[in-house]
C-alpha cells in the first residue's frame, strides 16, 4: 500500500473545482492510488482483515520467536561463554579466592616438608 503524507488543498481550477487532495486528519495514512488500482488495495484490506488470516500470522510470528530464542539457546558457542562467565564470576569472589590461595600454599607446604624427609 502506498502512502504519503496529504497535502493541502490546491487552488482553483477555471471550472471551480480544486486540484489536489483533499485535507486528511493527520493520524490517517494517505493513498494516492498510483501504485495500486482500487481493486488491488480492496483485496489487500480484506486479506488483512480475515481473522484466520491474522490468526495464521500471530503463531506464524509466535513460532518465528520461539525459534529464535530455541536457537539462541542451544548455540554451543553462546553456553559456553556464559558457563565461562559464571565460573569467572564465582572464582574471583574474595572467599573463593582466599580459598584458592590457602590450598596451593597448603599443597606448597606439604610438597616442601616431603622434598625435606626424602633428601
Amino acid at each position: 500500500m502506498s502512502t504519503a503524507e496529504p497535502r493541502d488543498s490546491g487552488s482553483d481550477t477555471h471550472d471551480g473545482t480544486r486540484t489536489g487532495v483533499p485535507p486528511v486528519a493527520p493520524d490517517r495514512p494517505y493513498v494516492d492510488g498510483t501504485a495500486h488500482s482500487p481493486a488491488e488495495l480492496r483485496a489487500e484490506v480484506a486479506e488483512l482483515a480475515d481473522p484466520d488470516r491474522q490468526a495464521v500470522d500471530e503463531a506464524r510470528e509466535q513460532l518465528a520467536a520461539t525459534v529464535g530464542e530455541l536457537a539462541a539457546r542451544l548455540d554451543p558457542r553462546t553456553r559456553a561463554r556464559a558457563a565461562a562467565d559464571s565460573l569467572r564470576a564465582w572464582a574471583t569472589r574474595p572467599p573463593v579466592l582466599a580459598g584458592a590461595v590457602a590450598t596451593a600454599l597448603l599443597l606448597l607446604l606439604v610438597l616442601r616438608r616431603r622434598a625435606g624427609r626424602s633428601g
